[in-house]
């Protein structure tokens, strides 16, 4: 009997042990996340909140430090006599927007004016946060912790004892490294994105398919505006002005239904929020050329595009005439769309269907052969041509596939290739960066019974702290 009093009392003694453990391993860790994107989010805090005089804080995701050079147009409003320092307050989706509304409301004060500027997609349209990606930006300054609501505060503290696994995990490699221009080197002392060249469009076809552009008035949610009009009423009151401006929008990924839309779709957003639409929302809308890797991230150029016609309409909306100073840039030209160097695995060419696309050929289903295989590589060439893309459909609906496997070539990955394959448990992915293949949403494998990526375990870090595979983390596997 005293055995196990004393087995309970020591049980106990463990259950409240644990969380102190789990606290203080958390603490002493040092932050894992400075090298890469995250790492940015607590420099970005510092200098809005360190900045003295009127400032102009552009919030919202990461389009914001993608197209704005915040030097560019303090520069270019010194230049005619508006005194402003210019401050970048958008980093990355995933953190929701939310959070930088949050994060940045008590630095702004009397004479400031906030040019908000969400991207207009389902998840920053809304009050969306993510505790698992939070985590890896706040590591660096715990003290933003305070300026989340009690829900987010809540969501974190769930969420804590995995991520101080994961903080653990990189500490034992030097912590999570960043990689091509998802890394905190690529932004200058200022914080604007200036340490990478980012020269031409990258895209696939100039624009991601699986992230288009329809403007229905239904992506302005209420509970979202209710918020947003709040976080106005709040700096109004310190003396504060508020501007809705249009994050930029690739002209390629705006569909018919969009294009027919826009115009009902300005005014819906116009009647929503309590503060003013700031310039023309059609500036927004670029050509393909100035974009880089995402339909709302702009190249080198199309940042300095977009900065000078931000300047404009601020320079308009303060009752300026002064034209700038700065002469904007040629319009850079698409790249040609071209193999990856080497060689590549063609042995399964058999099993697939294909059709010609430029000068190479789509993979779009497979053959009563293919069917029946339980193993699958996308083949480097069919038929002497060379695959340069996958269609959505080639494995919808296959039950019997368990292993697929992605080459160099095949450069995206497009929504609803998975769909129903409730056999798949693996797919390789030969890529050495997770620059070189593109995905648009976290949804690839909802349909499938526990499917993995799997990628070579050196580059495997670089992959789950990418913008667009961190949605991933939890899948991606090192091999």
């Amino acid at each position: 009997m005293k055995h196990k009093i004393v087995a309970v009392i020591l049980g106990c003694v463990l259950i409240l042990l644990m969380p102190l453990a789990l606290l203080v391993t958390g603490l002493a860790l040092p932050p894992q996340f400075g090298q890469t994107y995250y790492g940015q989010f607590a420099n970005m805090y510092d200098a809005l909140y360190q900045t003295e005089g009127k400032k102009i804080v552009v919030v919202g995701n990461s389009a914001v430090a993608f197209g704005v050079d915040s030097a560019l147009v303090e520069r270019e409003l010194q230049g005619c006599g508006l005194d402003y320092k210019v401050r970048n307050f958008g980093l990355y989706g995933a953190l929701g927007t939310k959070m930088t509304v949050d994060l940045s409301l008590d630095g702004i004060g009397e004479g400031d004016v906030v040019v908000f500027m969400p991207e207009l997609i389902p998840q920053s349209m809304s009050l969306y946060f993510s505790a698992e990606q939070a985590w890896r930006a706040l590591d660096q300054d715990k003290g933003m912790i305070s300026a989340l609501d009690s829900d987010n505060r809540a969501q974190l503290i769930g969420t804590f004892p995995k991520f101080v696994a994961e903080k653990y995990k990189y500490a034992l490699v030097g912590g999570a490294k960043g990689e091509g221009v998802y890394a905190s080197s690529v932004f200058d002392e200022r914080g604007d994105m200036k340490n990478y060249a980012r020269t031409e469009n990258i895209m696939q076809g100039a624009y991601d398919p699986d992230s288009t552009f329809d403007f229905e008035t239904s992506l302005i949610k209420a509970d979202f505006v209710s918020y947003i009009n709040d976080y106005y009423a709040k700096i109004y009151g310190k003396g504060a002005k508020m501007y809705f401006y249009f994050a930029p929008i690739n002209a390629l990924s705006v569909t018919e239904t969009g294009k027919n839309n826009f115009d009902g779709f300005v005014d819906a957003l116009t009647e929503a929020f309590d503060f003013p639409l700031l310039g023309d929302p059609t500036d927004a809308v670029m050509q393909a050329e100035w974009f880089y890797d995402a339909n709302v991230h702009l190249n080198d150029a199309g940042m300095t595009t977009y900065s000078l016609t931000l300047v404009n309409a601020l320079k308009t909306r303060m009752g300026s005439s002064v034209p700038n100073a700065t002469q904007p840039p040629e319009m850079p030209a698409l790249p040609e769309n071209k193999l990856p160097d080497g060689e590549g695995d063609s042995s399964h060419a058999k099993y697939f269907l294909y059709e010609t696309e430029g000068e190479g050929v789509r993979v779009v289903g497979l053959t009563e052969e293919g069917l029946e295989q339980t193993s699958l590589t996308l083949p480097w060439t069919i038929d002497g041509k060379a695959v340069v893309a996958m269609d959505k459909t080639i494995f919808r609906g296959n039950a019997l596939v368990q292993e697929i496997t992605l080459q160099r070539n095949i450069k995206r990955i497009p929504d609803g290739s998975f769909d129903g394959c409730t056999a798949l448990k693996k797919i390789h992915l030969k890529h050495t960066k997770p620059t070189q293949i593109g995905i648009s949403t976290d949804k690839l494998l909802s349909d499938t019974d526990g499917a993995c990526f799997y990628v070579d375990k050196d580059v495997l870090p670089s992959f789950v702290n990418n913008y667009s595979w961190s949605y991933y983390a939890a899948y991606l596997k090192g091999e």
